[in-house]
């Protein structure tokens, strides 16, 4: 039968801007005797070239068209319907995973695919007019994987290949961990992969890598052992695999899901089985992970309204749930674990992770939040008829809390007086030494991961950050008189609004105190639950059950009971090694802010290209250079250059230690109670928080503008 005129076959006009890049590359691979599924392509919508007035009337024949489906492009499996926009599998930006790719079993199946594919562009402000579409036959895999013509985690010039058993899909979805071959290592197949096959995939990847001029990586399937080649694109970034998620797993994940915020590495086994801290089992959301990391589903909040006296009593109760957790916490950890036999430490790690949930419980209560927010909501308000700026005003009703933050830099600054680089130990043995590593020495990078050691534990860290300090000193801001700050606001409003606006203040400030402050004792909880796990990994090396104590990360809480509580328990070793493998490929990842509906997401900007908007949270103006921190988590120390802008996804204590000698700060999440804000305000560097898309816009190099009283980020061309 004659093809419909935007039904394109490979050896026909296959240009970038005709059907997509995919589809273009493997037209490519064909014209070169790589053997391809059969497919066709069809085209990006151009109505100049095609006989519709509209994407819809284009959807509509493809719908007609697909009665026709099987008899063109015969298919016993079924077929794959994948995004080919122009914009994707790029060198400079591959955009891997972010368009979608749809197995169908039928024919009639067809448009309503390609529709998704369409659907799945919108927030990159891709439409049917720059996105092609590939139909695919699809192959029944006996194994599938990736390979890439260099090792994506380093620069050596070895190629890699990943493979596991059925469809590549299992790769990636943290349940199927591959199997790996690097060219470098001489390691040969496993037994059921035929060593032909991966010498033919090796010697592929070296003639496309020298065909298209750049490295690649590329998907291939074997079946009935023969090599198919599904796509080839340019190797970008450093991670071995995209964030792909499995098609069972987007089935699940219906509605919106959002990545926490400090979940931008991913949890470890014990932790993920065990939730011992009660993230997962959070009672506001419904929480699930993807590739390793934690997403949330927020439950919609009912309508709440407490008096005043009602808003008292649940911070003076809060008071005394912290103090008695506390006090807890102190007991536990004077516990000397080591001694414990095995039973006993397991009944230790439960005691310990009964508490941390416990906590964890008050400290995320709805209740709260709610009234805090409330709180705020009704300050900006009132500040609203202001001619000041509403940042500006409400940064100096909120400083002087005294949180323990203000009281860490403050000490830090304390300790790097007195330091000497020639005698580090006695720095080690001062007063100021030891108050800040018995007060602050649970931090870690973020109290969610537990598998991340504590300051207490790297003492070289805090070392490090003293000596930059010594060498580097600012000056810390002046505590603001916030009370004449609020007697001037108090004095310009009616009479009848004063005393409520001085009550909303003062218990505004206390929720913004406790908001700070609760996180340092969610360390503490997060430090009890840790060493108690080290100290099970040591008890099994001692038994010869692991071989480092780490690894007891790697285990399930219900192989570390039995390893505990059992006698002559022992672990699958390779298991073991398999996950830490799965791991350190997830560690690699660049996890999306959302799913919805199944699909990978990021925020799309509604603003102008030059000029993005966040929440002012510390007032100032700040011209420089932009310097992103793309994972906080591991700056803890590290020095970042002087007057620079630094952008990162949120501030973490890790990163915090850093921002002195900055210019401005500006982040993805948060808010004016967030520990970025307060830290900005205590150094009094202009900060801007909640700007959603500054990963995607903002680059180091860059030149900004930063106006921390208008939450405004100017982009210089």
């Amino acid at each position: 039968m004659t093809l419909p005129v935007w039904l394109v076959e490979p050896f026909a006009d296959t240009t970038v801007s005709a059907v997509g890049t995919k589809s273009h590359n493997l037209a490519t691979l064909i014209k070169l005797g790589f053997q391809v599924p059969d497919c066709l392509f069809i085209r990006t919508f151009d109505a100049a070239a095609l006989p519709f007035d509209s994407s819809d009337d284009y959807l509509r024949d493809i719908a007609v068209f697909s009665a026709d489906l099987e008899s063109v492009l015969p298919s016993s499996a079924g077929w794959a319907v994948r995004s080919s926009a122009t914009v994707e599998d790029l060198p400079g930006e591959s955009h891997a995973g972010r368009f979608e790719t749809l197995f169908i079993d039928a024919p009639e199946k067809l448009a309503e695919a390609v529709g998704e594919v369409w659907k799945s562009a919108e927030l990159a402000n891709v439409g049917p007019e720059s996105m092609g579409v590939v139909l695919q036959k699809l192959v029944k895999a006996d194994y599938a994987g990736v390979a890439f013509s260099r090792d994506p985690t380093s620069e050596e010039p070895a190629s890699v290949i990943e493979g596991v058993a059925g469809l590549g899909t299992g790769l990636v979805d943290g349940i199927v961990t591959p199997w790996r071959i690097r060219a470098a290592d001489g390691r040969s197949a496993p037994p059921d992969v035929n060593p032909r096959l991966i010498a033919s995939i090796q010697e592929g990847l070296l003639q496309l890598a020298e065909f298209f001029g750049h490295e690649v990586d590329a998907e291939w399937a074997v079946s009935n052992d023969s090599l198919f080649w599904l796509q080839v694109r340019p190797l970008t970034g450093t991670s071995a695999v995209s964030f792909e998620i499995s098609v069972d797993k987007k089935n699940e994940l219906k509605g919106l899901w959002l990545r926490i915020n400090h979940s931008i590495a991913p949890q470890a086994p014990l932790v993920s089985s065990m939730d011992p801290g009660g993230y997962f089992s959070g009672i506001s959301w419904d929480s699930t992970l993807v590739n390793g990391f934690h997403y949330i589903q927020n439950h919609r909040p009912e309508p709440m309204a407490l008096s005043v006296d009602q808003q008292e009593k649940l911070m003076d109760d809060w008071d005394r749930t912290e103090s008695r957790l506390a006090a807890a916490f102190a007991e536990r950890l004077l516990v000397a674990t080591g001694n414990l036999a095995g039973t006993e430490l397991w009944q230790e790690i439960e005691r310990r992770i009964a508490l941390a949930r416990e906590y964890f419980v008050a400290y995320s209560d709805p209740l709260f939040l709610h009234v805090r927010d409330d709180a705020e909501r009704k300050i900006k308000k009132t500040l609203a008829s202001s001619t000041t700026e509403t940042a500006t005003l409400m940064s100096g009703l909120l400083s002087g809390l005294g949180s323990k933050t203000e009281h860490k830099q403050r000490l830090l600054q304390q300790i790097a007086d007195n330091y000497d680089p020639e005698s580090t130990d006695r720095l080690q043995d001062s007063p100021e030494w030891q108050t800040f590593v018995q007060t602050y020495g649970s931090e870690s990078a973020t109290t969610q991961l537990f598998y991340i050691p504590t300051l207490a534990e790297t003492p070289e860290l805090i070392i490090e950050m003293v000596a930059q300090l010594a060498t580097n000193p600012v000056e810390l801001s002046a505590v603001k008189n916030w009370q004449e700050l609020r007697d001037s606001v108090a004095a310009d409003l009616p009479e009848s609004n004063r005393g409520s606006f001085r009550r909303t203040l003062e218990f505004l400030r206390r929720c913004m105190l406790r908001t700070e402050d609760d996180d340092y004792l969610l360390g503490v909880a997060t430090m009890a639950v840790r060493t108690c796990y080290l100290q099970a990994g040591q008890y099994l090396v001692r038994e010869s059950i692991l071989e480092i104590a780490e690894d007891v990360f790697f285990l399930h809480g219900d192989e570390l009971e039995k390893c505990l509580t059992t006698t002559s328990a022992t672990v699958d070793t390779e298991n073991v090694a398999r996950r830490k493998r799965l791991f350190n490929a997830q560690k690699l990842l660049s996890p999306p802010p959302m799913i919805i509906n199944g699909r990978a997401m990021s925020p799309k900007s509604k603003q102008a290209s030059d000029e993005l908007q966040g929440t002012a949270v510390s007032p100032g103006l700040a011209h420089g250079m932009v310097v992103v921190v793309h994972d906080p988590f591991t700056h803890m120390g590290r020095q970042l250059p002087r007057n620079a802008i630094i952008v990162a996804p949120i501030v973490t204590p890790p990163l915090a230690y850093s921002l002195r000698g900055c210019a401005a700060l500006i982040t993805e999440a948060g808010g004016l109670a967030s520990h970025g804000a307060i830290v900005a305000r205590e150094l009094a560097i202009p900060a801007i928080v909640g700007v959603k898309t500054a990963m995607q816009t903002l680059s180091t190099g860059m030149s900004v503008t930063v106006d921390g009283s208008s939450g405004t980020v100017r982009i210089q061309r």
